[in-house]
């Protein structure tokens, strides 16, 4: 596939790789998550903590603001920011498939995250996680629960993981409001 951006972008992004995680990384992330599973950006809310979820929570327990929750993932795994794009990149990806009853479910968002996130440190890492060390890390969903969610997600996808540039510069543009890009198949054109 032919790909065709300036080298000084390509720069810029390999040094935006090697950065910390930053608060708007972790904003951007949040955002991506909710859009993954709901309809409008309207109803977006970082900061929101939904309902009680039914899974192997107990229903006394809220489910944590998304930020917190991804934050603790990041501490805790230790991931680093080529994983989370290639999260971001599933996440578009799963967006259109999704079934609208998976969506309507209050923690929706943290499943697509998850199931991204551990589908992409699997992918792209030759020593990722196991899921028993995700268990622990996000501290709300059990082992065999991660288990479904990756292998739902896997099935959605189609059992395609590659990411091209095209995809992961599109997520990028994410960092970038002022940059043009005219969808996933195209290219990153900063202003």
């Amino acid at each position: 596939m032919q790909f065709n951006t300036s080298d000084s972008q390509l720069r810029q992004f390999c040094s935006f790789l090697k950065m910390p995680i930053t608060q708007s990384f972790i904003e951007v992330l949040a955002s991506k998550a909710y859009l993954a599973v709901h309809a409008s950006p309207e109803t977006v809310s970082m900061y929101i903590t939904p309902p009680e979820t039914p899974s192997s929570v107990l229903a006394s327990s809220p489910l944590p603001p998304i930020y917190s929750f991804i934050r603790d993932l990041i501490v805790g795994s230790r991931v680093q920011a080529a994983t989370l794009f290639g999260t971001m990149v599933y996440m578009e990806r799963l967006k259109p498939r999704l079934s609208q009853a998976f969506c309507s479910a209050p923690d929706a968002a943290y499943r697509t995250l998850m199931s991204c996130l551990i589908l992409s440190g699997k992918y792209l890492n030759d020593a990722a996680p196991k899921n028993k060390h995700w268990s622990t890390y996000c501290r709300i969903y059990q082992v065999l629960e991660l288990n479904s969610m990756e292998n739902y997600s896997l099935s959605l996808l189609d059992f395609d993981l590659s990411v091209s540039c095209q995809e992961v510069l599109y997520q990028y543009n994410a960092f970038f409001p002022s940059a043009t890009f005219c969808g996933p198949t195209a290219i990153l054109i900063l202003l």
